[in-house]
C-alpha cells in the first residue's frame, strides 16, 4: 500500500506487502487524526490488496 496519504498527516509505515497490518492499525485508530476521507480511500486500498493476494 502506498502510505501517502498516511504520511501527509504524519503517520509513516514501512512498505512492502509484509508490513500491510501497520497502516490498517492506523487506519482503525480512533485516536489517529485523520479525516474520514483518508480512512475511507485507505480501506479501500487495504480491501483491492486483500482481494488481490486472497
Amino acid at each position: 500500500m502506498h502510505c501517502a496519504h498516511l504520511y501527509e498527516f504524519g503517520y509513516v509505515a514501512p512498505q512492502g506487502i509484509g508490513h500491510l497490518r501497520r497502516p490498517a492499525e492506523i487506519v482503525e485508530d480512533e485516536s489517529a487524526e485523520l479525516p474520514a476521507l483518508v480512512r475511507d480511500i485507505c480501506r479501500d486500498i487495504l480491501d483491492q490488496i486483500d482481494q488481490l493476494t486472497s
